[in-house]
């Protein structure tokens, strides 16, 4: 508690001296003050003890409120403290509930891990006991994959062998019953080389070399036939592609087929077994020619599969019955519309088996009936020409500008190498003696030339995209014949009319040097040879007769290929009919 209010001792002692002051000047003013002071002290006094009763009692209230202010802080404290005491009890219990729980999460997961690790453990001894059961499995698998592949391949074989003797039998059928096309002027040729001129020859005796002329027209007749089974190929000039096995040859021709899905068949063994002329047409379309004139269509999947392993299967030469093979195809016309090409057989140098030797001997026969070569290099094997080819070029009767070499399959190979190559190879050609018109480094897949050297392959094919025709030919052919009988037999009459001349003259100078005696001794000389003498008549009948046979040949021939090729103009070529002549 605070003192009670007073009066400073200063101003107690001033108001003291002021009122001696006072008291002294003015004694009633300084009883008055005195008294007032008396007064004021009394009422300070009072207002003093007022004051600290005042003070006393605000005391008392405010710590009583204080106190109770305290007490209710102290019992709201002591509720919160409950209370938080009580919530976090609570929390602390959760807590301890979650650890508990926890402990027993982690127990758990620690059977788990363990139960885990012995799985594991269990699982990696399986699995290594499965891996070695597997190893044992897969090579079970490639056992059982290796006897189905082998079953697949016994069966597929089985079923090919099945359609391929099917496939055999029908085209054997189809190829032994064609029949060729109807020509009344082919007819007419046959008929009178067969009966009419055979009945001449006959009779005739002048003409020393019947045979040859037998034969000129024998050919003319084989010619005929062929015109009539294939006159896509009349008056083209024929250009055989020719070349060692795996050279390209078929794939160089295919370069140059606009039709993707007509295509000679390729390989790396030998494919191509019977020569096929490839000559150009707006649709395409696969022949196969009998030996008697009669086609019959083959699908390109047939024609593919006329191999050498196939042709084995048959169990003899299927050249025999069908010994050629046509394909007409869209191709540029520019290069090959009046061009016939020939794909024949690869040769191979050491061939023993007998159909590839035979391959060797067709080529070189179809080569010497062509009008023009390309000759195929293979640039894969080695990249050069093969001394082989040289001897086979040279066995060749072809002019330098008939001769054309390509180097076929030059994208394997770096560009300075070709240009190397081409030089090496015509530098082969030159010591051998052998002339060409050109040589290009060409790509057949990529229908590409790489170099050149000479003219180019397309110049080349232009210079002998000619249309021929061959009645003219033929006519002189037939002209040449007759003419030779007729000078025979004219020989023959000359001879006679010479004989009978020195005959009278013998008789003429017997009679005079020698008398009729002489002259009559003479007379069976004479007689010996009246006979000869009197075939002078039956010679200008012959006479007359070969100039009607050649009349009626021509005739029957302009018949034949009027049929075949109508408006045809006549020229001198028979290059194409020579050379299917060769496989008749």
């Amino acid at each position: 508690m605070s003192d009670a209010p007073h009066i400073d001792k200063a101003v107690f002692t001033d108001l003291d001296t002021l009122s001696h002051f006072w008291c002294f000047k003015r004694k009633a003013i300084a009883a008055t003050v005195s008294r007032a002071l008396s007064n004021y002290e009394k009422q300070v006094g009072t207002t003093v003890a007022e004051l600290k009763l005042n003070h006393q009692q605000q005391l008392t209230y405010l710590e009583t409120e204080q106190q109770a202010q305290l007490q209710h802080l102290n019992a709201q404290h002591q509720h919160d403290m409950a209370q938080q005491k009580q919530v976090l009890t609570t929390q602390i219990n959760a807590l301890e509930a979650q650890r508990i729980e926890q402990n027993l999460r982690n127990e758990r997961l620690v059977e788990k891990v363990a139960v885990l690790d012995e799985t594991i453990t269990n699982t990696q001894a399986l699995l290594s006991q499965n891996q070695a059961s597997l190893h044992v499995l897969e090579e079970l698998k490639q056992q059982l994959d290796v006897s189905h592949q082998q079953l697949q391949q016994d069966y597929s074989q089985l079923h090919h062998d099945n359609l391929t003797l099917s496939e055999r039998f029908a085209l054997l059928q189809s190829i032994l019953s064609a029949q060729p096309s109807q020509n009344a002027g082919l007819e007419a040729f046959r008929q009178l080389l067969h009966s009419d001129y055979a009945a001449f020859a006959a009779e005739e005796s002048s003409l020393a070399d019947e045979a040859g002329a037998l034969l000129i027209l024998q050919n003319v007749l084989a010619d005929l036939e062929q015109l009539n089974t294939f006159p896509a190929a009349s008056g083209k000039t024929v250009v055989g592609v020719a070349g060692g096995f795996s050279s390209g040859k078929s794939e160089f021709i295919n370069s140059f087929i606009q039709d993707k899905s007509l295509k000679l068949a390729t390989g790396i063994n030998p494919v191509t077994v019977i020569p096929s002329f490839i000559v150009y047409a707006p649709d395409s379309r696969i022949c196969g020619y009998a030996k008697n004139g009669g086609n019959v269509p083959l699908s390109s999947k047939l024609y593919k599969a006329l191999s050498h392993d196939y042709l084995a299967a048959f169990g003899f030469d299927l050249r025999t019955v069908m010994p050629t093979i046509s394909l007409q195809a869209p191709m540029d016309e520019a290069l090959f519309e009046h061009i016939c090409l020939v794909d024949t057989p690869g040769y191979n140098p050491g061939a023993v088996n007998r159909t590839e030797a035979a391959d060797r001997s067709t080529t070189l026969e179809l080569l010497t009936q062509c009008s023009a070569m390309i000759w195929v290099i293979g640039l894969d094997p080695a990249g050069t020409i093969a001394q082989s080819d040289i001897e086979f070029i040279r066995q060749s009767a072809f002019t330098a500008d008939d001769v054309y070499v390509v180097l076929n399959k030059a994208d394997v190979k770096p560009q300075e190498d070709i240009e190397a190559i081409i030089e090496t190879v015509a530098d082969e050609l030159l010591f051998a003696g052998i002339g060409y018109a050109g040589m290009t480094a060409y790509s057949s897949t990529r229908l590409t030339s790489y170099a050149t050297k000479g003219c180019t392959l397309d110049a080349f094919l232009k210079n002998h995209n000619t249309r021929f025709n061959t009645t003219s030919a033929y006519e002189e052919k037939i002209d040449r014949v007759f003419s030779a009988y007729n000078k025979a037999l004219q020989s023959d009459i000359d001879n006679i009319q010479l004989l009978r001349v020195r005959l009278k003259d013998l008789q003429f100078r017997t009679l005079a040097d020698s008398g009729a005696k002489a002259l009559k001794e003479l007379q069976p000389v004479i007689e010996f040879f009246n006979p000869q003498m009197a075939d002078e008549a039956r010679l200008q009948k012959l006479i007359e007769r070969s100039q009607q046979l050649s009349a009626a040949f021509r005739t029957a021939l302009r018949e034949a290929i009027t049929l075949t090729q109508p408006g045809e103009i006549a020229q001198r070529s028979t290059a194409f009919n020579a050379s299917l002549n060769v496989l008749s």
